[in-house]
C-alpha cells in the first residue's frame, strides 16, 4: 500500500488545519500570518487515519497520525519545511509492522528538537508497552524502535506525553498501570 499524500489524498486522510500566530499565540492573522483556509489533507491510501500529533520549530512541522488497515496499525510521520504549507510523503515511524495500538486517546506523539521523536502505545507478549523511535534531522527514516521502559511490567500502560529539552535529551511520560509496581525513571 503506496502512501499518498496532499490533496488528493484518500477520503479517510485526516484533515488538518492549522494557524500561525506572529504574536506569540495571543493573535491569529494579524501581520500577515493568516489562518489556513483549506485544511491540508495526510494520510495513507486505503487506511483509516487518525490520531495526528503536530510538533513544530521555527519553519520544521512535523506531523504525525495512526493508519489502520484490517487489523494493521501503523504510525506515520511527514515533514514540512515551510511552515506547514506543504509537507513531504510520509515514512513508517514503527520498525515492526502493525505493532501501534491508537485509539482518540492514544494518538501517537511527536517533538522537534536535534532529531524527530515519536512515541506510540504498542503490545508485546501480551502486555502494553510504550516504544519510540527517532529520525535524525533532515531524513525521512526511523531508527529501530525501542520500549522506553522496564521489560515485563504488568498492567495497562499508555496515553504518552513526550518532550524534548534545551540539552536535546528527551522526556517520556505515560500513565502506568494502576496494579502495577511503581518505576520512576528521571
Amino acid at each position: 500500500m503506496a502512501p499518498r499524500f496532499g490533496a488528493r489524498a484518500a477520503s479517510a486522510a485526516l484533515a488538518v488545519a492549522a494557524a500561525i500566530s506572529l504574536a506569540g499565540g495571543s493573535s491569529f492573522g494579524a501581520g500577515g500570518a493568516a489562518p489556513a483556509t483549506e485544511p491540508l489533507r495526510l494520510g495513507t491510501a486505503g487506511a483509516a487515519n487518525s490520531g495526528v500529533s503536530l510538533a513544530a520549530s521555527g519553519a520544521s512541522v512535523v506531523a504525525t497520525w495512526a493508519a489502520r488497515s484490517g487489523a494493521v496499525t501503523d504510525v506515520y510521520a511527514a515533514w514540512s519545511r515551510d511552515g506547514g504549507a506543504t509537507f513531504g510523503e510520509p515514512a513508517r515511524v514503527n520498525d515492526i509492522a502493525g505493532d501501534a495500538r491508537v485509539s482518540g486517546e492514544q494518538a501517537p506523539r511527536v517533538a522537534l528538537g536535534a532529531s524527530t521523536e515519536v512515541v506510540w502505545v504498542s503490545r508485546q507478549d501480551g502486555a502494553s508497552v510504550v516504544r519510540a523511535a527517532k529520525a535524525r534531522t533532515g531524513e525521512r527514516r526511523f531508527e529501530p524502535a525501542t520500549t522506553v521502559h522496564a521489560a515485563g511490567l504488568t498492567g495497562a500502560r499508555g496515553w504518552a506525553s513526550l518532550a524534548v529539552d534545551k540539552n536535546a535529551a528527551v522526556h517520556v511520560a505515560w500513565l502506568d498501570g494502576r496494579n502495577a509496581q511503581a518505576e520512576r525513571r528521571w
